[in-house]
């Protein structure tokens, strides 16, 4: 393995680290031959999918450009697709639309098909390991729990999965086949229209029916295929008015089973323009200028973090008699400091929690070292800045 850490290091620059975990670390990398960029993922397992991947590309999954396997592990170099995850798109919303949902879940059962037919089974659907291209067109990301389905085995040797998405036969009562995934885009249709898991709350509206068959524990009483339950989703949004989240047109889904010779330039024109934009809240226009900075559903973050800084304000100038204004200034200058990249880091103003390098140590079960990390470098600027001034202010 030391050979080939040694080749991928002189030919790849890490540009990123996008995730980290016990089952896979991914980054964002360019070629320095030839100045490509891609996504370089090593999976501590060598019972991947990627080969299959490599030799036969799916329409919605990003290409795989080569591969390596050694000691256990596998290297993947695939396609970089820009866009945000289905969960970004959605953070901070009410709800999305029931006809957006609706054509994401089309879309999503265009990608499934093939990968069916083939015997592949993704299972860890769920909103961030989905990704919404500027031109709409869904991707289906992260194959590093997905499995080839054996007829001859009555259970998964290895279980993975995300909780609240994935299915019980996961947990070892059977083994997982293309009803998985279905189950975990019920799971995924109901968080994106009520924000919760379905062991939370189930969604009550024109797709419930659908949903509750999705989630059902029996794999035999839920949806057999993509294609049935892409069927059941138009049929149950059919009639759906303007008033409940858009008319749901038939054909506004394009297919997935796109060949891997044609152009994709030319699939993403023939995309329609609201096929897979998310629909914005009742009643709010574009986003300002300050929103699109601070992000539109934090704006209490931004609200709280001007009160809190008016009240140090207040507090240092009201405790205490100043001897003259710059004084008064350099003491709010203090408190400011002090309390104020706390608030903003807790409060995640601007995202600063998902920006490097506390973004590679942000993640679940990790964020209090990411914290740690971040007081030990306030704490690092915080004493040079106190050495600076006592050097500079010395009164002899």
């Amino acid at each position: 393995m030391t050979e080939l850490t040694d080749y991928l290091t002189d030919r790849y620059q890490v540009l990123d680290t996008f995730s980290e975990n016990e089952r896979a670390r991914v980054e964002l990398v360019r070629d320095k031959n030839t100045g490509l960029v891609a996504v370089k993922k090593t999976v501590h397992r060598a019972d991947t999918v990627y080969p299959q991947l490599r030799d036969r590309h799916f329409a919605g999954t990003p290409m795989v450009y080569d591969l390596y396997q050694c000691a256990g592990e596998t290297v993947v170099l695939e396609e970089y697709v820009p866009g945000e995850t289905m969960a970004r798109c959605a953070e901070g919303r009410r709800r999305l639309g029931v006809a957006q949902v609706g054509r994401w879940l089309c879309a999503l059962c265009d990608i499934l098909e093939p990968l069916h037919r083939a015997g592949l089974v993704h299972r860890d659907i769920k909103p961030q390991n989905v990704l919404v291209r500027p031109d709409g067109q869904l991707f289906l990301i992260d194959f590093e729990a997905a499995r080839q389905y054996d007829p001859r085995q009555k259970n998964d040797t290895v279980y993975l999965g995300t909780k609240g998405y994935a299915a019980p036969e996961q947990y070892g009562y059977a083994q997982t086949d293309a009803r998985t995934d279905l189950y975990a885009l019920g799971a995924l249709a109901n968080w994106l229209l009520c924000g919760k898991l379905p062991e939370e709350r189930r969604w009550k509206g024109p797709l419930a029916g659908v949903i509750d068959c999705c989630l059902r524990i029996d794999p035999a009483q839920r949806y057999q295929s993509a294609t049935q339950l892409r069927g059941a989703v138009q049929q149950a949004l059919a009639g759906l008015s303007a008033e409940e989240g858009g008319v749901f047109p038939a054909g506004a889904v394009p297919s997935a089973a796109v060949s891997l010779q044609q152009d994709r330039a030319a699939v993403a024109a023939a995309l329609p323009a609201t096929a897979f934009v998310p629909s914005d809240p009742v009643g709010e226009g574009p986003p300002r200028r300050w929103q699109s900075v601070f992000g539109r559903e934090n704006a209490w973050r931004l609200v709280a973090f001007l009160a809190f800084a008016a009240f140090v304000l207040w507090a240092d100038l009201t405790s205490r008699p100043f001897e003259s204004a710059g004084a008064a200034v350099v003491s709010c200058l203090i408190y400011l400091w002090i309390f104020l990249p706390h608030a903003a880091y807790w409060l995640d103003l601007g995202r600063v929690r998902t920006r490097p390098p506390f973004r590679a140590l942000d993640r679940r079960g990790q964020r209090w070292l990411a914290g740690l990390c971040y007081l030990a470098v306030w704490l690092v600027v915080l004493l040079v800045l106190v050495q600076v001034g006592h050097t500079l202010y010395r009164v002899p």
